[in-house]
């Protein structure tokens, strides 16, 4: 969490979205070490980029933004200062997913497990996920 906190000292949110969402991606991409083609491919299967859409689920829980973090994760967010406004930010949004994506691969490795449980906590909807991820990332350039 630390190295979030370090990121958005370093390239304030508004700095980084006048670079627009590709230089976004793969400022994050290079930071997790994470495919920006595989980033890209979770906005687009998750929002199909629509960098304003919230996704509200049947958890009592919401998603927020171009990659749709998960609104359980702000109490771990809000603890280094970063706020749900943040997250309306594409590029913060796009860090934060690349931060949960890096992490599950630390877990899990990088893999259909770690792609799947960017968006699910059970094996056969992981799978389900990464498979929709893999091919929303076929499509992309």
């Amino acid at each position: 969490m630390r190295t979030l906190l370090l990121i958005f000292s370093i390239v304030g949110a508004n700095q980084i979205s006048a670079l627009g969402l590709d230089k976004c991606f793969e400022i994050a991409a290079n930071r997790y070490q994470i495919p920006s083609k595989l980033l890209k491919a979770i906005a687009r299967t998750e929002t199909k980029m629509n960098p304003v859409s919230v996704g509200i689920n049947n958890n009592h829980t919401y998603d927020i933004g171009l990659m749709q973090i998960n609104s359980s994760w702000l109490p771990k967010l809000q603890r280094v200062g970063i706020t749900q406004k943040d997250l309306a930010d594409p590029c913060n949004n796009i860090q934060i997913g690349a931060w949960i994506l890096s992490d599950n691969i630390k877990r899990y490795g990088f893999g259909v497990k770690a792609i799947g449980a960017y968006n699910a906590t059970t094996p056969r909807l992981q799978q389900k996920y990464a498979d929709l991820v893999l091919n929303n990332m076929k499509e992309i350039e």
